[in-house]
């Protein structure tokens, strides 16, 4: 019995598309890492009702729509600041402590990966974090399927916290549209 639980995953896994971009890391940068969760991509919009009777029930509705609005334009823009718009939609396999994904650079089983990714919740939850390969295959021309393990001892219980907290949610939406 013991055989079998040591043979299964220590966390649950979820299929999806992500905001993501990797870049190697060379020997210097090592030392330098830290996973953090980035900042920046709300301005908390109210969703408090009017004081008083000032305003019109609809006119407050649409006040708190162009709000939600700007919050995501000031969003978009906090991460083109942190360089985030250069990453790319890819389909993951993910967990609170890896991921799988295909990346078009060619790597190493035990190299060191930085990875921003976005998790699209409302609002946005940007994620730097920080894996070793630990496991490649060469799929196709210029293609490799990767297997990260998130470095334990980099990742910030918050990091964490958003990881698991995003998983749950997205697993809760599979299951609620496989009984329908």
């Amino acid at each position: 019995m013991d055989e079998i639980f040591d043979k299964e995953r220590d966390s649950f896994r979820v299929d999806d598309i992500l905001f993501l971009k990797t870049r190697k890391l060379s020997k210097d940068e090592l030392p330098y890492t830290r996973s953090r969760v980035l900042t920046g991509f709300s301005l908390e919009a109210s969703d408090a009702g009017p004081v008083g009777e000032a305003l019109q029930p609809e006119l407050w509705k649409m006040l708190v729509t162009i709000n939600k609005k700007l919050d995501q334009i000031m969003e978009r823009l906090s991460l083109e600041s942190e360089k985030f718009m250069a990453i790319e939609n890819r389909q993951v396999n993910m967990s609170e402590s890896g991921m799988r994904f295909s990346v078009d650079e060619r790597m190493n089983e035990g190299d060191i990966i930085e990875i921003k990714m976005i998790l699209p919740e409302y609002p946005p939850v940007g994620i730097l974090i920080y894996g070793r390969v630990v496991r490649v295959i060469h799929s196709r021309e210029n293609r490799y399927d990767i297997a990260v393990h998130f470095l334990e001892s980099d990742i910030d219980g918050k990091v964490k916290d958003e990881i698991v907290k995003y998983l749950l949610k997205r697993q809760r939406e599979i299951l609620a549209g496989k009984r329908k």
